[in-house]
């Protein structure tokens, strides 16, 4: 079975004592001056029990990003793969991790479809997906969590984990105050206290009510916040520039690649492949 070392843009961050600490840890107790950086994961390609996985109603691709974990610099316990490490990693590390388990699996041509903005034609595209490109933090270590001192307190904002998605997509749907609950989705600690949740939507409520009484209420300013935190996102940039097939058209529009379950399925063809981040 084939297997491959990835570099992962943020890594993980652990101590002597074998504990790693989640964005949720850092916010609250900093940066520990022994703290070391893994950045290298090995990855196999992915066989019978993961097709299974997305070929289900589920279709679980962090289930299948985990799976196929094959070791975390030098832990190979796969319990604590399960358990610890996969659950630590930033959405920006998954998100390559899953482009790369792909590739490995799958090859770098990558068959979808995607519809014309100005006049809704389909066009089926190919694409390379070696050309895909990540982007990577200045300071993996300290460039993952952010401090701002607002008017009535500090607030610490960190990058996104992929259990996030959940909430990035109940923000999109919803379509509300969307600036106010992207920030609250990233924020992890307010005036000393974590922000907590029973579920990630009562978080993200709950932030944004510690948003406005720290006084961070003028539009101008979550605006600038957003900014900040949109530097530090990193991973594989999924955008590209394509040519409408149609021929009375013709036109060069933006769009994203693609990534729904049938990504990681040989005979599956994508969704139409206009999403767009709520970042």
């Amino acid at each position: 079975m084939k297997t491959k070392k990835v570099s992962l843009p943020w890594g993980l961050v652990r101590t002597p004592d074998n504990v790693f600490w989640t964005q949720e840890k850092l916010a609250r107790e900093g940066i520990p001056h022994d703290a070391e950086l893994i950045q290298e994961v090995e990855l196999r390609e992915m066989a019978e029990d993961e097709e299974r996985i997305m070929g289900s109603e589920d279709a679980d691709m962090d289930r299948v990003i985990t799976n196929c974990i094959v070791a975390v610099g030098p832990i190979v316990d796969r319990q604590s793969i399960d358990n610890v490490v996969a659950p630590a990693l930033l959405k920006g590390d998954s998100d390559w991790l899953l482009m790369e388990l792909r590739r490995l699996s799958l090859g770098n041509t990558y068959d979808f479809s995607v519809f014309c903005p100005v006049c809704n034609t389909q066009n089926d595209l190919t694409y390379d997906l070696s050309r895909v490109e990540v982007k990577k933090p200045a300071d993996p270590l300290r460039d993952r969590v952010f401090t701002y001192d607002a008017p009535n307190g500090t607030l610490v904002f960190g990058q996104l984990v992929r259990k996030h998605q959940e909430g990035l997509a109940w923000i999109k749907q919803e379509g509300k105050d969307v600036l106010g609950r992207i920030l609250a989705l990233h924020l992890l600690v307010s005036g000393g206290q974590p922000v907590e949740g029973e579920t990630i939507q009562a978080r993200i409520i709950k932030g944004v009510g510690l948003l406005r009484e720290a006084g961070v209420v003028a539009l101008s300013k979550r605006e600038w916040l957003r900014k900040e935190l949109f530097k530090g996102v990193c991973g594989p940039d999924l955008g590209t520039i394509s040519t409408c097939r149609n021929l009375d058209c013709r036109a060069h529009f933006k769009h994203r690649i693609p990534v729904d379950p049938g990504f990681l399925l040989p005979s599956a063809k994508a969704e139409e492949g206009t999403w767009e981040d709520v970042l």
